[in-house]
């Protein structure tokens, strides 16, 4: 093999071993979102949350998307996990009208999640439904790998949506 070839396999390599998955809502309409709030980045006060926070926005600029204070038509959130451990997730019940994941409101469970795994979430700014959701795990760890991490977030946003004209 050439060395030209072997960098871009060892590459592909590495993000399939990040365990970097995707989805969306298949219902969702894409094309009447054109702005993007944040909700929540945790954990606070963690060095990842500004760096994650910085190359999610640097990855929706380059695809047209608008950031603003409040209000988006789509909003975000996300979560890092550097530790062992259960997560309890509400389902963003309780925020502002309560944010849900396909609906389901006041509902709780344990989940176990992977070290270093960083979730994030795109909400529908009006109906306040989940229409989007990326997950990279082996990315985040006690000692921050910015590099790692700016790659595994723009190989998320690979597929995302561009802001339509």
């Amino acid at each position: 093999m050439t060395p030209k070839l072997i960098i871009p396999l060892l590459s592909a390599a590495s993000l399939l071993l990040a365990g970097i998955k995707t989805g969306y809502d298949r219902l969702a309409d894409f094309s009447q979102y054109k702005t993007y709030s944040w909700i929540a980045a945790a954990p606070a006060g963690d060095p990842w949350t500004d760096r994650i926070v910085r190359d999610v926005d640097a990855q929706l600029e380059q695809k047209g998307w608008r950031k603003i204070q409040s209000g988006g038509d789509m909003v975000l959130s996300a979560f890092g996990r550097t530790h062992d451990g259960q997560t309890v997730q509400g389902y963003y019940t309780g925020i502002d009208g309560g944010w849900k994941w396909h609906g389901l409101e006041d509902t709780a469970k344990a989940d176990e999640t992977e070290v270093g795994t960083l979730l994030v979430d795109v909400f529908d700014g009006k109906s306040k439904k989940l229409i989007w959701r990326g997950s990279s795990t082996e990315t985040l760890s006690a000692k921050p790998d910015t590099d790692r991490l700016e790659q595994d977030i723009t190989y998320l946003f690979r597929d995302f949506p561009k802001v339509a004209n």
